[in-house]
């Protein structure tokens, strides 16, 4: 068994707590390939998420608070609905990792199916199953799924929790508008090109 398949003990320095599964594929390209970065690690008295070469300290339920440190309180799956081309809403999940306050410390994965750059429902199943959590659950972390009617209530919730890009949709026209200002350009620049 490997190390981010055994069980966590209460608490060994320097124990790997969580960690995606993810095969060579994922870690040259798909949606999986930042989660090859990702990991948690014991420190003792806290614990560190590795995200490629950047380190923050939490803590968790079991471990004792500390000034200025968040408490890992809860592992989120937040399924809500963002805005679509012509109003159409689609579905979209995020799976979070989530302070006391409500901010999310870390998005582990972005689900939809509409969109071939971010997780599918079979991507997340394989690639944070349920039972790489289990040794967050031990020490006290809290699983839990959370509706929310569209982006922005789940913003609201947790902050930072969407990317600015996935709450700005531009409509129809304002697309159609973009594409014709660009093509507009293409034509000068040939014309221009031609004249000199």
């Amino acid at each position: 068994m490997s190390e981010d398949q055994e069980p966590a003990a209460a608490s060994t320095p320097g124990r790997l707590l969580l960690r995606a599964r993810v095969t060579e594929v994922d870690e040259v390209r798909g949606p999986a390939r930042l989660a090859a970065v990702m990991r948690l690690v014991d420190d003792g008295d806290r614990v560190v998420w590795h995200f490629g070469d950047s380190r923050t300290a939490w803590t968790l339920p079991d471990q004792p608070k500390q000034p200025g440190l968040p408490v890992l309180e809860a592992i989120v799956r937040a399924e809500t609905w963002r805005p679509g081309q012509r109003g159409v809403l689609i579905p979209e999940t995020y799976l979070l990792l989530v302070a006391t306050d409500g901010t999310p410390l870390a998005r582990l994965a972005r689900v939809s199916t509409f969109d071939h750059h971010l997780y599918s429902d079979t991507d997340l199943e394989r690639v944070w199953p349920d039972s790489v959590f289990e040794p967050l659950v031990q020490r006290g972390v809290q699983r839990r799924t959370e509706t929310f009617a569209d982006v922005a209530e789940l913003q609201r919730a947790h902050p930072g929790a969407v990317p600015p890009s996935r709450t700005r949709v531009l409509s129809g026209r304002a697309v159609a508008a973009v594409w014709l200002i660009g093509l507009a350009l293409i034509v000068v620049g040939i014309l221009v090109s031609r004249h000199r």
